[in-house]
């Protein structure tokens, strides 16, 4: 797995560069989230499971925002495998519809509301 240390990370193609690429510089790789379980729960203290890709095995600046206040919705978050983790929630409602941010220390990604 690749983490903050991973300065330079080597690419190979078996059969070589794609027709038209001579030579590339950087590979980018967004996080995407992909669920947030369970959807429901109480107004914090609720430990959800949240998956995705791109945001790797590193927690340092991991979390969910509610996009509309800017407040963080996980307290405490862990990393339980490569693309998921955990997070046991502050105390807030997030209404049906309403924004909710994807931060990793690379960034914030919209996600909607999922």
């Amino acid at each position: 797995m690749l983490d903050e240390s991973s300065a330079n990370v080597q690419i190979y193609f078996p059969d070589g560069l794609p027709t038209g690429y001579a030579d590339f510089a950087s590979v980018t790789v967004v996080p995407t989230l992909v669920s947030i379980s369970p959807s429901s729960g109480s107004s914090g203290g609720t430990l959800i499971t949240v998956t995705g890709t791109g945001f790797g095995s590193n927690t340092q600046g991991i979390n969910l925002t509610h996009s509309t206040s800017g407040t963080d919705i996980c307290d405490e978050v862990n990393i339980t495998g490569y693309g998921i983790f955990t997070c046991l929630t502050t105390a807030m409602e997030i209404a049906s519809g309403d924004v909710i941010t994807l931060k990793t220390a690379s960034g914030s990604y919209s996600c909607g509301n999922t």
